[in-house]
């Protein structure tokens, strides 16, 4: 079933108990607290993340996310790439120039778009609507406890984790690649750090790692973008369950 598999367990014992109201009986208890610790987190990230002390803390616990992400990125690699050996080389080139230079060399992945425009599309890519639109730096908006937020609608914030929990299957680590590609690809509401840092936050708070929903809601769209995220992205796997 989609969404991470301790919600889905708990849920389905709730469920053999007493049935649908079962279920809910134990997903709200299941989720509350770590919602309620994730946002008391966020607020204070939110707030405070530029001093000396706060960095340290998570730059201690980034080399471990990064380990897991490496994990979720190879498997993400081979749904993509599949047995294309073009796709697989430009993974290795652009890989492998990454990691020699220790930086991100912005000219090879534009090459690599154009090369995959020119021999996968037939022609050059065309700007789409997405495209157009320039990330928003929303943490720097959103300073200290805040209701809501410009960043984004609510439903857009939503609709985008209710599909994060209806569409990604395994534990709640299976769920970091769409995340990624959503929260800081294709809408920009998160910088790549924040990213990491919300997965961080999701691994060392108690309840299931999809509870990076709250985090990454709160800093997109304040309280309200925290409480839309963390029901969205449970209420399908509560719904199944």
């Amino acid at each position: 079933m989609p969404g991470p598999l301790a919600a889905q367990v708990a849920m389905w014992f709730g469920y053999l108990q007493a049935g649908a109201w079962g279920a809910l009986a134990v997903s709200v208890p299941f989720v509350v607290p770590a919602f309620v610790v994730v946002t008391v987190v966020a607020v204070l990230y939110a707030r405070y993340e530029g001093l000396p002390a706060v960095h340290a803390i998570f730059r201690g616990v980034g080399p471990a996310v990064l380990a897991i992400i490496a994990i979720a990125a190879y498997k993400l690699a081979r749904a993509t790439n599949r047995s294309d050996p073009l796709l697989w080389g430009i993974a290795i080139v652009v890989g492998a120039s990454t990691v020699i230079s220790g930086a991100e060399l912005v000219w090879l992945f534009l090459l690599a778009g154009a090369f995959g425009a020119i021999h996968y599309g037939g022609g050059l890519p065309r700007r789409t609507r997405a495209a157009a639109i320039s990330p928003v730096g929303v943490l720097a908006a959103v300073k200290g406890l805040a209701w809501s937020g410009s960043g984004s609608s609510l439903s857009s914030l939503g609709w985008f984790f209710f599909k994060a929990g209806a569409l990604t299957f395994g534990s709640g680590l299976a769920a970091v690649p769409f995340l990624q590609a959503g929260l800081v690809d294709d809408h920009g509401w998160l910088t790549q750090q924040q990213f990491v840092d919300a997965v961080a936050i999701g691994l060392i708070s108690p309840g299931p790692v999809v509870i990076m929903a709250t985090f990454a809601g709160y800093l997109v769209y304040g309280i309200a973008g925290a409480t839309v995220a963390t029901i969205c992205v449970f209420c399908r796997r509560c719904c199944l369950s």
